[in-house]
């Protein structure tokens, strides 16, 4: 009787492993990102548009940092998928790269390795059923805000008014180019990307509002997660059905015990869910001056 507990223990401990080491890899990429280009990823425009590879990594980038991560990746030339092409042309490419499943944003402890439906209607790419989803999350900081209405509706769009973004504490959204240098708490007291919490209910079916577009895609909670709204903390979850209100906005995982976070020095931890609520929505934000004694982080 005690035969299978043990397995499914092991089963997942594997996973587990599995899962630490995509953190591993997504956090060099972007800090190597963060050292090329001397800014964090940028959350792009929003969800309304995907990555365009001739519009370079800042503020005229669409795609979030998902795509911003590319190259750094070792996909190079998926990023550059559609360079120099006509906007028309470049659409039929984006449809290629939304595409195109990238192993290392799945956690099979949660689910498989393969494409999900997709709901968002990127005005740079053709339509397309199913796309690559991301189990993880950028740091979009201790204060929620909406964000937004997806973008403007074409590179042409002239009166486009750009969401204010100065609220926000995190190292990536909207538009951001976020340096060292303003992450004023330190490096080593600031998370950069972590694991994001998902209804189990929803896991396939691609129509949950954090997880309804692809991983190539601009600000939006399918690649960011907050630690704090209006003042209440958002300690991270695990995944459990049909919680009510924001819950997508968290961070989590699918894991019984904890879940993964990296920070922007590169350390990738494994958190109990056990965090203290205040002590998370802390960790969130990259500056506002609070000492943290990082040996308080419950770990396993």
């Amino acid at each position: 009787m005690l035969i299978i507990p043990a397995v499914q223990a092991s089963r997942e401990s594997t996973r587990r492993t599995q899962c630490i080491a995509n953190c591993e890899r997504l956090t060099r990429a972007a800090t190597a990102h963060r050292d090329v280009q001397f800014f964090y990823p940028t959350g792009g425009w929003g969800s309304l548009w995907v990555g365009d590879p001739d519009r370079g990594f800042g503020r005229e980038q669409p795609g979030g940092w998902g795509y911003n991560i590319l190259p750094y990746l070792s996909y190079q030339n998926l990023h550059d998928t559609g360079k120099g092409a006509s906007e028309n042309q470049k659409k039929f490419e984006a449809a290629h790269m939304v595409s195109t499943l990238l192993p290392e944003f799945i956690c099979v402890s949660r689910r498989e390795k393969k494409l999900y439906p997709i709901v968002d209607k990127p005005h740079n790419c053709n339509r397309t059923k199913f796309s690559a989803h991301t189990d993880y999350a950028i740091n979009r900081g201790d204060v929620y805000e909406f964000p937004g209405p997806g973008g403007p509706e074409s590179y042409n769009t002239k009166d486009y008014k750009w969401q204010d973004t100065s609220r926000l504490t995190g190292v990536s959204f909207a538009r951001s180019m976020i340096h060292q240098n303003d992450i004023t708490d330190g490096e080593s007291y600031t998370y950069l990307l972590g694991e994001k919490y998902l209804d189990p209910w929803q896991y396939d079916r691609g129509d949950d509002w954090g997880d309804n577009g692809s991983v190539y895609e601009g600000d939006d909670m399918d690649i960011a997660r907050v630690t704090g709204f209006s003042g209440q903390t958002l300690p991270p979850l695990p995944d459990t059905p049909r919680m009510k209100d924001r819950q997508y906005i968290r961070f989590g995982s699918a894991h019984p015990t904890t879940w993964q976070a990296s920070f922007c020095d590169g350390a990738v931890r494994c958190i109990s869910f056990e965090i203290d609520p205040e002590l998370h929505r802390k960790l969130g934000n990259r500056k506002d001056g609070v000492n943290i004694n990082v040996n308080s982080i419950p770990t396993e």
